[in-house]
């Protein structure tokens, strides 16, 4: 009988970084034997931080989300299941004692996160929300993977709208100085993990594990890939700087850190009033997994 060859990740280098110094980091990673992953919490909205010692209640969320599946997802559960035993876990938590519960929905953390996991020659992709996976198997096209693909033309232009009502990002403090555009951001964030929008998200409903986004990705003896928050993918989708292709040649030949130099030199030098590439913030959070697969052996 022939030696069955199990596919192995390595991760080649990992970076994750507050949008800027002193504020809590909202994104985060892990992995274990089965998985990597990346998870960004959403900025919150509510008038109220309803849990202490993490900074902000979307970095709390994002560091629960990323303790669970390092700890349970461990490949012989399905990833829905997970998904939905984690929601209600951290549904739990939130309202216990933390006078959460009568909270407004649009307060409520939550995430977006993109997954990718080991099978008998394939990778599976996951997600939900708008996380990034750029992906080259076996030296061939480099692919994109998003469980919310093209969602930040979206939020240019609404961002776009929002900046043109002051004439930059350096009038107000914070978007959530601005009433007309705190409302509309609750009005849509109230709207995702519901039927109605149609936008599904990690967070505490656990309904949107039956919306879980998953491609099955034959790859052959090797693969190459960059899974990132929307912040480091901002490098491709908001500033343009770089195409799939060409932003995983450049980690794989000079390393992530040099990236996130790069954007926040975008964010913070190059255009700090948003005015040529639309935002809601001056700088995001970012985070950027390098791993590489193949088979042992």
């Amino acid at each position: 009988m022939a030696e069955i060859e199990i596919p192995e990740f390595t991760i080649l280098e990992a970076v994750t970084l507050e949008s800027s110094p002193g504020r809590a980091n909202e994104d985060c990673y892990g992995s274990n034997e089965a998985c990597i992953f990346v998870i960004d919490g959403a900025s919150g909205l509510g008038d109220d931080q309803y849990m202490s010692g993490f900074g902000s209640d979307a970095a709390w969320f994002a560091q629960f989300a990323c303790d669970y599946f390092s700890k349970n997802h461990t490949g012989d559960i399905a990833l829905a299941k997970v998904v939905r035993e984690l929601s209600l876990e951290a549904r739990r938590e939130f309202f216990a004692g933390s006078g959460a519960e009568n909270s407004p929905f649009y307060a409520w953390p939550s995430a977006s996160f993109a997954m990718v996991e080991l099978s008998l020659g394939e990778l599976v992709f996951s997600g939900l929300g708008d996380c990034t996976l750029y992906l080259q198997c076996d030296h061939g096209v480099v692919k994109e993977y998003s469980a919310m693909q093209g969602f930040h033309h979206f939020e240019q232009q609404r961002a776009a709208k929002h900046i043109a009502r002051f004439g930059g990002l350096d009038v107000l403090p914070s978007y959530k100085s601005d009433a007309q555009t705190l409302a509309d951001l609750r009005k849509i964030r109230s709207l995702q993990n519901t039927e109605e929008s149609g936008v599904w998200t990690l967070g505490l409903v656990p309904q949107a594990a039956d919306h879980l986004v998953r491609k099955t990705i034959p790859f052959g003896n090797s693969a190459r890939g960059l899974l990132c928050s929307d912040g480091f993918a901002d490098l491709v989708n908001l500033f343009n700087v770089y195409a799939a292709d060409s932003l995983l040649a450049e980690a794989a030949n000079h390393g992530l850190e040099p990236l996130l130099q790069q954007l926040r030199h975008l964010e913070n030098e190059i255009d700090p009033r948003g005015l040529k590439f639309p935002r809601f913030k001056r700088s995001d959070d970012a985070t950027a997994l390098l791993f590489e697969v193949s088979l042992d052996g």
